[in-house]
């Protein structure tokens, strides 16, 4: 009983953060299938974010400073929490992943820090701060 308790505390929590962050204009509750505009292929992050940043690196200017590089999600537990997926078949999206796989760019100069995550509900790049708030839990 007391797992159960704790999960729905934990839900709770999680949907509170995820009510907060749809409050800001940012926020868009459709976003078109990412694997319509690039390489895709379901359950497998790591080789769609490979196939991603092959893509970016043919269409931007080659200077991997300040571009986006592979992030691998995982703990020593292997059962990371993401909400905002696709996959996820429930009010928040919600996803235990072994692990999972994004592309993201740094804050560089005028750039802002971004996320580009072929399986997650989120805008298309996301801002780091909404992924923060929005996606990890």
């Amino acid at each position: 009983m007391h797992g159960l308790l704790w999960e729905a505390a934990y839900i709770t929590r999680v949907h509170d953060r995820i009510r907060e962050s749809r409050s800001s204009a940012s926020f868009n509750l459709y976003h078109p299938p990412r694997h319509r505009l690039h390489r895709y292929t379901r359950c497998y992050c790591e080789e769609n974010v490979y196939c991603l940043l092959q893509d970016i690196g043919n269409t931007e200017t080659g200077d991997r400073e300040g571009g986006y590089f592979a992030v691998f999600v995982s703990n020593p537990s292997k059962a990371v929490a993401v909400c905002e997926q696709n996959a996820g078949h429930n009010p928040l999206g919600a996803v235990l992943w072994d692990y999972h796989v994004v592309a993201a760019r740094d804050a560089r100069g005028d750039r802002h820090a971004a996320v580009l995550d072929l399986d997650s509900r989120l805008p298309f790049p996301c801002p780091l701060g909404e992924v923060r708030a929005c996606a990890l839990v």
